[in-house]
């Protein structure tokens, strides 16, 4: 085996050399900026679209495989969870870059997971393990990790593979391993003890190459911001109700710097969530197709194909400065949300409170306040209702609840309630009963205190902007990517259904090109953020050859979806399926084998609660919608770019936590 002391500096300077050469010249244009933007265009994922691995040798320990690696856990420490190609050394697997691809770089890093092995007694002497990528049988790099006795490892960042100048970075950001079509590459691990002889683990270590793709990159100059060509800002309130804002007529002041940025933009009366959960429905955002589409729809297939250009992708090739934070921890890196951010912070397999994020993006902010930036923020004030600010609480909240009881009581409440809905626990008793008023009214004032707290963050930011003079050359879009309810049908959280109050959202956009203080009523989804956004910037998303815009306020059918749906009395997750058209709605069970349909009609101008059933009194309309649901669904799985990948462990434990899951 060749490893790391074969290196030979002259071949890492050769294919810096040859990559600056070679691949530089393709930039649109000679650049004066000395901080040009690096956009990434991925020609081929080979963790989505797999080559033919050869397999070169494994551990006896445990097999090569794709999953998923963490080195730290750590904010900002370059210890993202990544789809791997897990090899627990010694192991290695050889494949070959495909005829007609390249020249181009192929971009991995190699890491350790921050829990190494199942059990510290598991690692019982220090080592250390070693990684190397050869091309064509020569050392492009190598790295090593230091493992102490037990395994406790410091946070620990990816290493990103390739050749290096003199500074430890190529001239077109980051590390480049250039290669062409019909070149052999290798990606190999192995162990040594503290005497530095190579040695076989008597545990499967989980260690491995993170992300693997075929990249080009192009440097775009960074420019400044005006009103023909704004900055953009995202700003996602997760598990928002659109029924609990003052914007939208309920009656307690629950979002007051909301209805400021309403006055001087536009309010959309009728905007819907591609799904009734976070993954489809943010996923359905950025990149302005539906979930059966983009393939982020469960745990079973939530990575977000490389194919698709997302919002922040088409943004960046024009010359915006892009960043992303997300206090989500299901918008991370490991299922791809970070596609076309130069700056992306995340906390994969957790909540993040406002307070720990707005200041971080802020001063991203204000640190590219020259320049035009696009600016995703996604906070979870209204996910859970922690970390919530005193003056909220104070208007809100009953100044002698204990607000860290409630938040575990509206949890349990809800999983049990669930259970009893499907059938797994026989419970005759009725739902204020089981549920006490007094608990369901602090669950009620609790939620409310959250959205103030919200509303508060958006405020900061709006003020920021004033401050920095930019309020008259920024686009600020304000939205969420679902409801919750709150008892409403006898159960709680979301994903479970299609109902407004988990699908009807709240949309607000103001800025340059756009009216001021007005109210439109078309019916839309979320997913026309991206085009529509996109095109107040001027570019288009590749891909989409009519993709609508929030601008042209004709109605269109409107679809949403949910993976995670309940029937009443079955146990287990269903398909269900919807769809609006004009006044009237459609609740689709799209039935596996073996199970019978059931569908549901509605009527929303009549009755906007959804609570009378009309399909048997007009089949006929329910028959049209029913056809116009499944004919939109074959067309856009038709269209899906590849079968997604399934969640982690570590995503399916946080997944479980939140409700999204249950133990089976």
């Amino acid at each position: 085996m060749q490893h790391a002391q074969e290196m030979r500096r002259p071949l890492l300077v050769l294919a810096a050399l040859l990559v600056s050469v070679t691949w530089l010249p393709s930039c649109e244009r000679k650049l004066e900026d000395s901080n040009p933007i690096v956009v990434r265009e991925v020609l081929r994922d080979f963790l989505e679209h797999e080559p033919d691995w050869e397999v070169l040798g494994e551990c006896p320990n445990g097999k090569f495989a794709l999953g998923s690696l963490q080195p730290a856990r750590a904010i900002d420490s370059g210890g993202a969870v990544l789809t791997s190609v897990i090899l627990p050394p010694p192991a290695g697997v050889a494949f070959v870059i495909p005829k007609g691809l390249g020249p181009a770089n192929l971009r991995t890093s190699s890491g350790v997971n921050h829990r190494l092995a199942k059990e510290p007694e598991d690692i019982p002497e220090q080592l250390s393990i070693h990684f190397s990528v050869t091309v064509n049988g020569q050392l492009i790099d190598s790295n090593k990790v230091e493992v102490p006795r037990g395994g406790v490892l410091r946070d620990l960042a990816w290493h990103e593979m390739g050749a290096r100048d003199s500074e430890g970075s190529s001239s077109s950001g980051g590390a480049e391993i250039l290669v062409r079509g019909g070149d052999r590459v290798e990606l190999r691990t192995w162990c040594e003890n503290a005497a530095g002889e190579e040695m076989i683990p008597s545990a499967r270590l989980l260690a491995g190459f993170g992300r693997l793709s075929l990249e080009g990159r192009l440097l775009r100059s960074r420019e400044k911001a005006s009103p023909d060509a704004p900055n953009i800002i995202l700003f996602v309130q997760d598990t928002l109700r659109r029924d609990r804002l003052s914007t939208y007529g309920y009656g307690r002041p629950t979002a007051p710097r909301l209805d400021r940025l309403a006055e001087r933009g536009v309010v959309f009366e009728n905007a819907y969530a591609a799904s009734s959960w976070t993954w489809p429905s943010t996923a359905s955002m950025l990149s302005g197709v539906s979930p059966e589409r983009h393939g982020v729809r469960s745990e079973r297939s939530c990575y977000l194909s490389s194919q698709l250009d997302l919002l922040p992708e088409a943004l960046q090739r024009a010359g915006y400065s892009t960043a992303g934070f997300a206090a989500n921890g299901l918008i991370n890196e490991s299922v791809q949300f970070d596609q076309g951010f130069e700056h992306f912070v995340s906390w994969s397999g957790r909540f993040a409170a406002s307070k720990d994020l707005m200041p971080r993006a802020l001063s991203w902010m204000r640190e590219h306040r020259d320049e035009r930036f696009f600016l995703y923020v996604h906070l979870v004030d209204t996910h859970g209702f922690a970390d919530l600010l005193p003056e909220s609480q104070a208007l809100f909240v009953d100044e002698e609840l204990d607000d860290e009881f409630v938040r575990k009581a509206f949890d349990n409440y809800s999983k049990h309630l669930r259970r009893i809905q499907s059938g797994v626990v026989r419970n005759k008793v009725p739902l204020d009963e089981l549920v006490p008023h007094v608990d369901r009214e602090s669950i009620q004032h609790l939620y409310d205190a959250a959205v103030h707290t919200g509303d508060h963050w958006l405020g900061q930011l709006l003020d920021d902007l004033e401050e920095l003079g930019l309020s008259d050359q920024t686009v600020v879009a304000f939205t969420s990517d679902h409801g919750e309810e709150i008892f409403d049908r006898g159960l709680g959280k979301h994903g479970h259904s299609l109902y407004s109050e988990l699908v009807r959202i709240p949309l607000v956009l103001s800025g340059p090109g756009l009216g001021t203080g007005e109210r439109n009523d078309a019916v839309v989804s979320n997913q026309l953020l991206a085009p529509t956004l996109a095109q107040l910037a001027g570019v288009r998303l590749r891909g989409l050859e009519s993709p609508g815009s929030l601008l042209d306020s004709q109605s269109e059918p409107v679809f949403f979806s949910t993976h995670h749906g309940l029937l009443r009395g079955r146990s287990g997750q269903a398909i269900l399926r919807g769809v609006r058209q004009g006044p009237w709605v459609l609740h689709l069970h799209d039935p596996e084998e073996g199970q019978s349909e059931k569908r549901s009609l509605y009527r929303i101008d009549e009755d906007p609660g959804e609570t009378r059933d009309l399909v048997a009194k007009f089949p006929e309309r329910a028959d049209q919608l029913e056809q116009l649901l499944r004919a939109h669904a074959r067309a856009e799985r038709a269209l899906a770019p590849g079968l997604g990948r399934a969640a982690d462990d570590s995503t399916l434990e946080f997944l479980e936590d939140i409700g999204y899951i249950g133990k089976d």
